[in-house]
C-alpha cells in the first residue's frame, strides 16, 4: 500500500479554503472528542484505538451545507489527523446516513470520505458515515454542534477504521441506528427488490434490533411498491443490514417516484436518523443512463458489464448539429463522442466505419468512449443514433445511441448504450413466484425488439444451496422479434426449508442493456 505523505500545512490550506475555520478549545461542558477504533488489518489506524481531545492537541473544523465537514487534529510531532465528509456533488450536507462513499475529493457522483493521518492515507477507499447532529450559526457561519460517525475501508479491504467525532453534541458515543436513502430500478413485470441500508454507527458487542415500515410519497403502495414492515437485526460486530421492499414492475411510464422507510421500536440502541427513502427509477420514461458490456480482453471496459444512471453521477451534454459529447461525472469520469462525417448533421441512422474522434478522416464518422483513466490510441467501430434532439441555440433535449468500439482496430468490442433524457429498451428479471415445487422467474424485454435478442439466465445460491434446496439452471433465452416475456422454471426439492433464498441472474452478450439483473426466490 502506498504511503501518503502530505504536508500538514498544504492539507490545512487546501481544506480551509472557502470555509470559516473554528479553533476548538477544551470548553467545560462542551466536549470535543475524536475516537478512532481500528480493526486488525486496517492500514490507516494500524489496529489501534485512540481517544483524542483538546487536552492533547488542537482541533480545527469547518462545515457548511454545500461543502460538508472538514476536520483536522494536530497533536504536534506526535500525531495529526485529517477527516473529510462531503455530500454527493449538488446535494446538501446535513443530518442523514451517507452510504457508498468514495475517497474525497475523487468522489464524483458519490458522498466523499477521507480519514488519514500520521503519513498514512488510502489510494482508494469505500465507506459510509452518519451525520446525527449539525448546527451552524447563520450569522457567523461558525459550527455550533456536530456529530459524525464513520466506517472506512482502504483498497477494498474488509478491515475497517471506525470512528466518531463530537463537538458540543449530546449524541451518545455508543452504537446508534440510522436509515439511509437508496435507488431501486423498476422492472417490467412482477416485483424486484428495493433495499435501503439500515446501519449502526459502530459495532456492538450485544445484539441490536429495530423495526421499520414504509410510508407513501410520490410512490404509492400497491401501485409502485408493496407496503412492508419488518425487523432489522444486527448480530454482534455487524454494522450494516438492509430493509427490503418489493418494487412493482410494469410497462407504464410513471417517471421517478419515491417513498419513505421509517424506523421505530429500537432494542439495545437509539435512533438518530429515523427516516430515509427509496427512489424508484423508471426506464419506460426519459432517463439518463450509460450501459457498457465489456468482454474479456476489452481494454476500455475492463471486461465487466456496468449500468450507470444519474443516481451515480451527473450527465452533461454539449454539441452541434454535427455531433455531441456526453460526460458522465462519476468516479470513473466517462466521456463519449458521437460525430457524423465532416459537414454532415448527426441524424437517426447507423454510422459504420467510425474512427477515433477527433482524429477520424473527414469522410468518416467519429466515435470515442473512454474513462477510468483508459482510452484507445486508435479505434474502429460503429454506432446507431436512435434520436438526437437539438435546438438552434445548441441546447440538447434528448439523445439515444447504441455503439460498438474496438481499441487499436481489433480484438473484443466494447458494446454499449447511452441515453440522455430518453427511454431505455432493456432486459429485466423479476423475483420468483413459488408454485408448489417450482420457482418461476419472468425475464422481460421492454419494449420488444424487431430483431432476435439473447439473454443468459443462471441460478445463484445463497441461504438456499444448489443441489440441496433447488436444481441449478443455466441457459440462454432467445427472444424472437416482437417477444416480450420468457418464463424460467427452477425445480425446488421437497426438503427445502422455508425462509431460504436463492437468486436468478441475467446477463447479455450484446448491446441490449440489462436494467434489473437479479431476482430473488424466497422459499
Amino acid at each position: 500500500m502506498r504511503e501518503q505523505v502530505v504536508s500538514p500545512i498544504i492539507r490545512m490550506v487546501t481544506f480551509l479554503l472557502g470555509f470559516l475555520a473554528l479553533s476548538l478549545p477544551a470548553i467545560a461542558g462542551s466536549p470535543t472528542v475524536l475516537i478512532l477504533d481500528s480493526q486488525s488489518g486496517d492500514y490507516i489506524g494500524g489496529g489501534q484505538n485512540r481517544k483524542l481531545t483538546p487536552a492533547r492537541g488542537t482541533f480545527e473544523v469547518s462545515a457548511g451545507t454545500a461543502d460538508g465537514a472538514h476536520i483536522s487534529y494536530n497533536g504536534g510531532a506526535a500525531e495529526w489527523w485529517y477527516l473529510d465528509f462531503t455530500p454527493p456533488p449538488g446535494k446538501s450536507f446535513g443530518i442523514g446516513e451517507y452510504d457508498n462513499a468514495y475517497r474525497y475529493p475523487f468522489n464524483a457522483g458519490r458522498p466523499g470520505l477521507d480519514v488519514s493521518g500520521d503519513g498514512r492515507g488510502c489510494n482508494t477507499l469505500t465507506g459510509r458515515f452518519v451525520v446525527s447532529d449539525f448546527v451552524v450559526d447563520n450569522a457567523t457561519g461558525k459550527v455550533k454542534r456536530l456529530a459524525i460517525d464513520f466506517e472506512q475501508h482502504c483498497e477494498g479491504g474488509s478491515a475497517a477504521l471506525f470512528g466518531s467525532f463530537r463537538y458540543n453534541s449530546d449524541i451518545p458515543l455508543t452504537p446508534t441506528v440510522s436509515v439511509g436513502r437508496a435507488v431501486a430500478r423498476k422492472g417490467s413485470a412482477g416485483t424486484s427488490d428495493g433495499q435501503v441500508v439500515v446501519g449502526l454507527s459502530m459495532p456492538s458487542k450485544t445484539p441490536i434490533s429495530v423495526h421499520f415500515t414504509t410510508v407513501d410519497g410520490t410512490a404509492i403502495h400497491g401501485r409502485d411498491y408493496l407496503a412492508t414492515s419488518g425487523v432489522v437485526r444486527f448480530p454482534p460486530g455487524e454494522t450494516v443490514q438492509y430493509a427490503t421492499v418489493p418494487i412493482v414492475g410494469n410497462r407504464v411510464s410513471r417517471g421517478a417516484t419515491s417513498f419513505s422507510v421509517k424506523l421505530f421500536g429500537p432494542s439495545g440502541t437509539t435512533i438518530v436518523v429515523p427516516k430515509g427513502g427509496i427512489t424508484i427509477q423508471d426506464p419506460n420514461g426519459p432517463v439518463n443512463a450509460l450501459w457498457m458490456n465489456s468482454p474479456s480482453g476489452d481494454y476500455i471496459g475492463g471486461g465487466v458489464s456496468q449500468l450507470i444512471t444519474d443516481q451515480d453521477g451527473a450527465f452533461r451534454v454539449q454539441g452541434t448539429a454535427n455531433g455531441l459529447q456526453v460526460d458522465v461525472d462519476n468516479p470513473d469520469n466517462w466521456t463519449l463522442d458521437f460525430f457524423a462525417p465532416s459537414g454532415q448533421p448527426l441524424v437517426p441512422r447507423t454510422y459504420k466505419n467510425a474512427q477515433r474522434y477527433p482524429f477520424q478522416s473527414p469522410k468518416l464518422p467519429g466515435l470515442s468512449v473512454d474513462g477510468a483513466g483508459r482510452g484507445c490510441n486508435t479505434l474502429s467501430g460503429s454506432f446507431n443514433v436512435n434520436a438526437y434532439d437539438i435546438f438552434n441555440n445548441g441546447t440538447i433535449s434528448g439523445f439515444s445511441a447504441d455503439f460498438l468500439q474496438r481499441c487499436e482496430g481489433s480484438g473484443p468490442a466494447l458494446a454499449g448504450a447511452i441515453r440522455y433524457n430518453a427511454p431505455l429498451q432493456q432486459f429485466s428479471v423479476t423475483n420468483a413466484v413459488i408454485r408448489g415445487a417450482v420457482a418461476v422467474f419472468f425475464v422481460t424485454l421492454n419494449p420488444a425488439s424487431s430483431t432476435e435478442q439473447q439473454v443468459s439466465f443462471r441460478t445463484v445460491g445463497w441461504s438456499a444451496v444448489e443441489g440441496i434446496d433447488f436444481r441449478s439452471v443455466n441457459k440462454t433465452l432467445v427472444f424472437e422479434p416482437g417477444e416480450k416475456v420468457k418464463m424460467v422454471y427452477v425445480p425446488i426439492y421437497p426438503k427445502s426449508a422455508a425462509g431460504k433464498v436463492f437468486y436468478g441472474q441475467i446477463s447479455t452478450p450484446g448491446v441490449m442493456p440489462v436494467w434489473v439483473d437479479i431476482g430473488a426466490a424466497r422459499l
